[in-house]
């Protein structure tokens, strides 16, 4: 029997997607198989929709110590020594889901494969956004703070852990310094031994 689209609404599949399974099973699918191709085929476990865009990130180069998918996490020789080991959630699902827990889901399994790949966090990045990044809308911030019962009182971004952005305008950005470096893995180490 063929499953609504209130139903397929419900497990995010689209009616061409639906029609993709039928023509695969040679068959309806039941209910179950219906929920669980929706699990499946969903952003948070197959990148429905960022996949393209994650294929345009450059993942070859003479820097690249281990490429995506070969291990927990990136991995780039950035000189002297050092690596760089990065990861990057690249779905909202869970905040979308629920915001304060489902962010932290996404944050734990950063962490987590950062430290399976031998390294440990020096600093965590969360792009909190409600639209184009280029169109900023007056006290925009404030409003959605004080929606949630915070007040603020000045809003400046003068710097990222240890590393100041001095006068680096909006969209800039520079090599590190062999000082800010080691700025970074004191950081590192001291938040390490914690």
């Amino acid at each position: 029997m063929p499953v609504s689209k209130e139903v397929l609404d419900e497990v995010a599949l689209s009616e061409a997607e639906y029609q993709l399974i039928v023509d695969k099973l040679g068959r309806e699918p039941t209910h179950v198989e219906v929920g669980m191709f929706g699990s499946l085929w969903s952003e948070h476990c197959g990148y429905k929709h960022s996949r393209a865009l994650l294929k345009l990130f450059p993942t070859s180069g003479k820097r690249v110590l281990c490429k995506p998918g070969e291990e927990n996490a990136g991995a780039v020789d950035i000189g002297d020594g050092l690596v760089i080991v990065m990861k990057v959630e690249s779905h909202n699902h869970p905040s979308a889901i629920e915001p304060f827990q489902g962010a932290a889901t996404g944050v734990g399994g950063i962490v987590r494969d950062i430290f399976t790949m031998g390294a440990f966090p020096i600093a965590l990045l969360n792009s909190l956004r409600f639209g184009p990044l280029d169109e900023g809308r007056n006290r925009e911030i404030r409003r959605l703070l004080a929606r949630v019962g915070h007040k603020v009182l000045r809003l400046v971004r003068i710097g990222i852990g240890p590393l100041r952005l001095g006068n680096l305008a909006a969209g800039e950005y520079r090599r590190l310094g062999r000082e800010e470096v080691r700025a970074l893995r004191r950081a590192a180490k001291i938040r390490g031994e914690g």
